[in-house]
């Protein structure tokens, strides 16, 4: 069989003919049917927007999102190329508790 000797399966050589009859002949090539790529980076006037609010304001990624009107995840992505360095806590009271729980002392 032809399709073995191709290295495919019956059912992809089966779709390759019905797909060359109804276009009769036209090129088989180049026929994926794997989705175009699309351009669709943040646009760099709204990079700069968000580096600008990140290093102004000090705000978080759900902030700056709010005002920009991208998604959260953008924001990251962007903060991330432009290596902007996470918010850390300047004052005490911004500090997040001690992680442990009380009541529960580590293992000695």
């Amino acid at each position: 069989m032809w399709p073995q000797e191709m290295g495919i399966s019956r059912t992809t050589a089966h779709k390759w003919i019905k797909r060359y009859r109804r276009v009769r002949g036209v090129r088989l090539a180049g026929s994926f049917q794997r989705p175009a790529p699309h351009d669709t980076r943040t646009p760099v006037k709204v990079e700069q927007q968000v580096v600008r609010l990140r290093s102004r304001r000090r705000q978080g990624r759900d902030w700056i999102a709010e005002r920009t009107g991208v998604s959260a995840r953008t924001v990251s992505r962007i903060l991330a190329r432009y290596q902007m360095p996470a918010l850390v806590a300047d004052r005490p009271d911004q500090r997040a508790a001690d992680p442990r729980r009380a009541g529960h002392q580590p293992p000695l």
